[in-house]
């Protein structure tokens, strides 16, 4: 029987990541490990879920060389719009303190039962922490050395 692929949604400062100040240790070990994942990803090995909500949050990037190159290594396997289920599970997370584009991914993720909402936003992490959902919200990194992928040295 195949294994199951572990099924992955990116928040847009995921996709943002390989673009920022590499000279800052964590940025680039959050930078390797996205992209490690999409990589995974076309491989094969992992699978990427995305919603109308990801395309609407880089649409608003500012700079355009930046958005640019964010479009070049956005992908997905499974792509999601607004829904009741989607639009209602998002009121309830926003109503517990989280921000409106964050209570939309993970109204997704919850709806869709997807395994991991990856996010480098700490701030997303922390709060999400504190109130029970279903799916593990974690650091692309902390996801990658928590699943073994490799070992990422800088």
């Amino acid at each position: 029987m195949a294994e199951k692929k572990i099924r992955l949604y990116l928040d847009n400062c995921c996709y943002h990541r390989p673009f920022d100040d590499l000279t800052q240790e964590r940025i680039a070990r959050e930078a390797d490990a996205v992209n490690l994942i999409l990589s995974l990803s076309k491989k094969g090995t992992l699978s990427i879920v995305s919603s109308v909500f990801i395309d609407m949050e880089m649409n608003r990037t500012p700079n355009a060389v930046k958005h640019r190159k964010v479009l070049e290594i956005y992908r997905y396997d499974e792509y999601h719009e607004l829904n009741t289920q989607i639009e209602k599970a998002a009121r309830l997370f926003q109503s517990y303190g989280l921000r409106p584009f964050d209570s939309l991914h993970l109204a997704v993720t919850e709806i869709k039962q997807v395994d991991c909402l990856l996010t480098t936003d700490d701030n997303f992490i922390k709060q999400a922490g504190q109130f029970e959902h279903h799916t593990k919200v974690v650091n692309p990194y902390v996801f990658i050395k928590e699943e073994n992928y490799y070992d990422i040295e800088h």
